[in-house]
């Protein structure tokens, strides 16, 4: 069997003597090598480390105050990242690499007759601010922001999601969430 597809299954030449059991083998052999190999890098993927920590309640936040998010529930965590019982604002990494992080906020419409901005920071407790977003809210209906960033994380290091407003009352945060998934 002189020659090979391109993933590396090999096969018989025309010219090459005929010996179907051992081709068909040799074949069935190379596709099921390459099948478990695939099935293993997929198996791997899933299982590399994430989290996600969200809160639905209120959280009421104070006119021009940096704030930090507040959360009440760890929706998954496969790399104990999260332990809201001690820090409720934040996901710890305990596994170095490069990771997706993705927060997400509702600020509640208040009602006032201005429009304001409003902004969401990721703060990192080895770099400080590493990400931030910030919108005009609008006095009929809810602002919600998400913040994705790719990190690179050094294990011990936590991050947590700030926000702030300027409106002219305080301003509620409903749904909210903070999300990391090891990508690399």
């Amino acid at each position: 069997m002189p020659a090979n597809t391109p993933r590396g299954y090999a096969y018989p030449l025309y010219t090459d003597p005929a010996n179907a059991t051992a081709q068909i083998a040799a074949f069935a052999t190379a596709v099921d090598t390459d099948v478990q190999a695939q099935a293993n890098r997929i198996s791997g993927a899933l299982n590399y480390p994430s989290v996600r920590i969200s809160a639905t309640a209120n959280q009421s936040i104070a006119i021009s105050t940096d704030t930090y998010v507040i959360f009440a529930t760890e929706d998954y965590d496969n790399d104990s990242m999260a332990n809201l019982g001690v820090n409720a604002d934040r996901i710890t990494f305990t596994t170095a690499g490069i990771y997706l992080v993705s927060a997400e906020v509702n600020f509640v419409n208040n009602g006032n007759a201005t429009t304001n901005g409003r902004a969401v920071v990721l703060v990192s407790s080895t770099l400080n601010e590493i990400a931030w977003n910030s919108l005009r809210g609008t006095t009929a209906a809810d602002t919600e922001e998400t913040l994705p960033y790719l990190h690179q994380a050094t294990a011990g290091e936590f991050l947590r999601v700030r926000v702030r407003h300027n409106s002219g009352a305080a301003v509620n945060i409903s749904a909210r969430s903070l999300s990391a998934t090891r990508v690399a």
